[in-house]
């Protein structure tokens, strides 16, 4: 999903600040700064959230369709799910649209734990991390950088090696300034 792209502008823009075991480098969803091993999306507890919709045309019988969605087991703000491919998804549970806001921070934090936990139980090197909560929500930028930092600072394992934060380009600046900082 995300191989690396360097135009000519990506290693000048690309950021990196170590905290605890981790480098983490900050660039825009086109200029990959390394290939990564997993990368973690946003989600709800339906699953229903995708950052490019696809339709498909149903395998089955529309009442077979509803009876699924009935039974489907609703998931857990803070879990994360691992999906197989190349490179390894992990699904975070950030949001419950069944709730106002959908996404708080409790969620985004226990999220952000499991993930780094996963990291470990699968030997993940290299990570992409978008900010959660606003890529489907309004959750501050600023909030889920200190979040992110806090969490890496307490995991302290070796996993993952490198983490590409994936930001706007027009933010890559001023987080790179902020992570290399290291103040609370």
């Amino acid at each position: 999903m995300f191989p690396p792209r360097t135009p000519a502008h990506a290693v000048m823009d690309a950021r990196t600040a170590v905290i605890g075991n981790t480098g983490v480098t900050t660039s825009p969803p086109d200029a990959a700064p390394f290939t990564v091993q997993a990368v973690v999306e946003e989600q709800d507890t339906g699953l229903i959230l995708d950052i490019e919709p696809v339709l498909r045309p149903p395998r089955e019988s529309y009442p077979a369709l509803v009876r699924g969605m009935q039974q489907q087991r609703q998931r857990t703000p803070g879990e994360v799910l691992a999906r197989r491919g190349k490179p390894l998804r992990f699904l975070a549970i950030v949001h419950d649209l069944g709730q106002d806001p959908s996404c708080r921070e409790e969620w985004i934090t226990g999220a952000l734990d499991n993930v780094l936990r996963h990291c470990v139980q699968y030997r993940i090197r290299s990570l992409a991390l978008p900010l959660l909560g606003s890529v489907h929500g309004r959750f501050n930028g600023m909030r889920f950088v200190r979040l992110l930092r806090k969490a890496l600072r307490e995991h302290n394992l070796p996993y993952p090696g490198r983490l590409w934060l994936i930001v706007r380009e027009k933010d890559c600046e001023w987080i790179a300034r902020y992570l290399e900082r290291g103040r609370e």
